[in-house]
């Protein structure tokens, strides 16, 4: 069972359906001083943290079967044009998490999914100390009006989803934004 929250930001609705992690405990520091953790996550935050970190793309099936509900409860289908992932900072990974969970939305929701609207100029991210302003670009605008549906995996501190939003705001063809996010962090 999952947990939605409602987020506030720059966008006009958003949703982060459940906490990532129950439970943390210190189990030691490495050789190089980093803090080593226990973590219990939830039921969507493991099938997260396997799809992004252990490459274990039978999670998607697994995401998607647990998240229906909730995309038939926030009637997205009826408020949305196109999805949107949020942009990663990783480029480095074979395939971008995000983009695959946003991948089978946008089929079960029947929408249409763009990958090429907007990219991030850094890796650089907020949860390692670094101001992001400006590292948001929009390659790609919009033809017609569109409300769209934003993705990102977890919410932390909101800068990249208000960062995406004020840089999608700029462009005309822009209405409605909606964010979904997977997972939350726990001080969130």
């Amino acid at each position: 069972m999952l947990h939605p929250t409602e987020i506030y930001g720059a966008w006009d609705k958003g949703v982060v359906l459940d906490n990532h992690i129950i439970k943390s405990i210190l189990l030691r520091y490495d050789e190089k001083g980093r803090e080593i953790f226990k973590n219990e996550r939830t039921e969507l935050g493991e099938l997260i943290y396997k799809l992004k970190y252990q490459n274990k793309k039978d999670a998607l099936s697994k995401i998607l079967n647990l998240i229906k509900e909730n995309l038939d409860i926030l009637n997205l289908k009826e408020k949305i044009d196109v999805i949107l992932p949020i942009p990663p900072s990783n480029k480095k990974r074979k395939y971008q998490p995000v983009f695959e969970i946003s991948r089978e939305i946008a089929k079960y929701l029947n929408k249409e999914l763009k990958t090429n609207i907007l990219i991030k100029k850094t890796n650089f991210q907020v949860k390692d100390g670094y101001d992001i302003k400006g590292s948001i670009k929009q390659i790609n605008n919009f033809k017609e009006s569109t409300n769209i549906l934003l993705i990102d995996d977890l919410y932390s501190t909101g800068a990249t989803l208000n960062e995406v939003c004020k840089v999608l705001r700029k462009d005309i063809k822009v209405n409605k934004i909606y964010c979904l996010v997977m997972t939350k962090t726990k001080g969130v």
